[in-house]
């Protein structure tokens, strides 16, 4: 009797963490496709166009891509204002366009996994140009 609870319970052990993963990874990927064919905002393209010069730029059927991955970064990261530097949803907008462009069109390169323990960040974490400046200057 102990020798089977025994090998049940190791056999739980086994099975359990990768079950957690690979179903943890389909939820992600499930809301990951969601989100790419959602409706993207029209006010956050109004945003875009003002805000963001390069977005005028960018082809019709490359906007898509670009719309699904600023919705998901603006899902997977907590954004984070630093020194008192006020983030607003325009400011977190415009930051997810910048670093979603960097992608743009690159198929096989996709904004990393932010599990815990990766090192990877889930934060961004923004600064005032005044701060960037006086630190350069070491004021």
């Amino acid at each position: 009797m102990e020798s089977t609870i025994a090998f049940l319970a190791l056999i739980g052990i086994v099975t359990i963490p990768p079950l957690w993963f690979l179903f943890r990874d389909i939820h992600k990927n499930r809301r990951e496709n969601e989100l790419r064919v959602a409706p993207f905002p029209e006010e956050y393209c109004v945003i875009l166009e003002e805000q963001f010069p390069f977005y005028k730029r960018i082809p019709e059927s490359l906007k898509a891509e670009l719309h699904g991955d600023i919705l998901i970064f603006l899902e997977e990261k907590r954004f984070e204002g630093c020194n008192g530097f006020e983030l607003t949803e325009e400011k977190k907008l415009i930051i997810a366009a910048q670093a979603c462009v960097l992608l743009l069109n690159h198929t096989q390169l996709r904004l990393p996994q932010t599990d815990h323990g990766s090192g990877l960040s889930r934060s961004v974490c923004s600064l005032t140009a005044r701060y960037l400046r006086s630190a350069k200057n070491g004021k």
